[in-house]
C-alpha cells in the first residue's frame, strides 16, 4: 500500500514538473537552439547537513546516498536525477538514560531500604529523531525559474514529505503552523507538523509526541527537507525489581544548550547545502 501511495505521489509530482519543463522546452527550442546543453541531464548532488552541526548536536548520517532517476517526455525526453540522504540523532537515547540514572539514584537515596544491587537496566528508546533530505535535479534551464518551479510543485512536495513521516511510523500527521528559516542567507518558508508514535518501553506501550518540519527551496536543484523529533514530556513507569518509579523526560530541555529537540532540528535544516 505504501508503495502504491508513493507511486501516486511521484506521478502527481512528475506531471506538474512535466508541464513546467515542457513549457521551458518550447522556450528553449525557440530561443536557445544554440544551447542544447540547457536541456542536458545533470547529476544530483545530495543535500548535505553541515558536518560541524551534526557533530555539535550528536546527529549523523545513516546509510549511503540513495540515487534514483526518471524520464519526463514532452517534445523531448528529459532525464531527472534525485539524491536522498537520511540522518538520525545518536545522542538522545543516552541523554534519556542519564536522566533515568539521576532520578533512580535520587530515589535510592530516599529509600535506603532498597538493596544496593537492585538492577537498573537502560531504557531502550526507539529511534524517533529523523531527518531526510532530497535534491531533485532538473535540466540547467530550470535554474532560471528556480523559485517558480518550487512553487509549482509545492503540493506534491508536501505530499511526499508527509508520506516520508508516515513511513517512519508517525501517526496523526498534521500541519500546525509555518515559520521562516534562513538557509545559506536565503529566507525559506517551512511548515511545522505534529504527530505521535507508539513505542514499547519495558514491555509497555507508550505514546511519544512528535514535532516536525517540512521545507523546500531551490538551490542547485529542488531541495526538500523533512524531519521529526520528540516534543513535550514523556512520562514512563520505570520498573526496578519490585519497585516502580515514575519517570518524566522533558524534550523541550534535552536539546543542545538545554533547548528543545525541535530547535536542534531547525539548526540542522538551516545547515543544509
Amino acid at each position: 500500500m505504501e508503495s502504491s501511495q508513493k507511486n501516486k505521489l511521484e506521478k502527481k509530482r512528475h506531471t506538474k514538473l512535466k508541464i513546467f519543463l515542457g513549457t521551458v522546452v518550447i522556450v528553449v527550442i525557440l530561443t536557445f537552439v544554440s544551447l542544447p546543453f540547457a536541456l542536458q541531464e545533470r547529476q544530483a548532488n545530495p543535500a548535505e547537513v553541515n558536518p560541524t552541526s551534526l557533530n555539535e548536536l550528536g546527529w549523523s548520517g545513516i546509510g549511503t546516498v540513495d540515487r534514483s532517476s526518471y524520464d519526463l517526455k514532452y517534445i523531448v525526453t528529459l532525464r531527472i536525477n534525485v539524491a536522498a540522504l537520511n540522518y538520525i540523532d545518536n545522542q538522545l537515547a543516552g541523554q534519556v538514560n542519564i536522566e533515568k540514572n539521576r532520578i533512580v539514584d535520587m530515589y535510592k537515596a530516599q529509600h535506603p531500604e532498597l538493596p544496593g544491587s537492585i538492577a537498573t537496566p537502560d531504557i531502550a528508546l526507539p529511534q524517533v529523531s529523523r531527518l531526510a533530505t532530497l535534491r531533485t535535479m532538473p535540466p540547467m534551464i530550470s535554474d532560471f525559474f528556480g523559485d517558480q518551479l518550487v512553487n509549482m510543485v509545492t503540493d506534491q512536495l508536501i505530499s511526499q514529505g508527509e508520506s516520508i513521516m508516515k513511513q517512519w511510523g508517525v501517526r496523526n500527521v498534521r500541519k500546525v503552523g509555518q515559520i521562516q528559516l534562513t538557509v545559506r542567507a536565503k529566507s525559506v518558508a517551512a511548515s511545522v507538523y505534529e504527530g505521535d508514535l507508539t513505542a514499547e518501553l519495558g514491555g509497555k506501550l507508550v505514546t511519544i509526541h512528535l514535532k516536525g518540519i517540512l521545507a523546500a527551496w531551490y538551490e542547485n536543484g529542488i531541495v526538500m527537507a523533512a524531519g521529526v523529533v520528540p516534543s513535550g514530556t514523556l512520562k514512563y513507569d520505570y520498573v526496578m525489581g519490585s519497585v516502580t518509579i515514575p519517570l518524566s523526560f522533558d524534550f523541550e530541555k534535552t536539546g543542545a544548550g538545554g533547548g528543545s529537540e525541535f530547535n536542534e532540528l531547525l539548526k540542522l535544516v538551516e545547515g543544509i547545502s
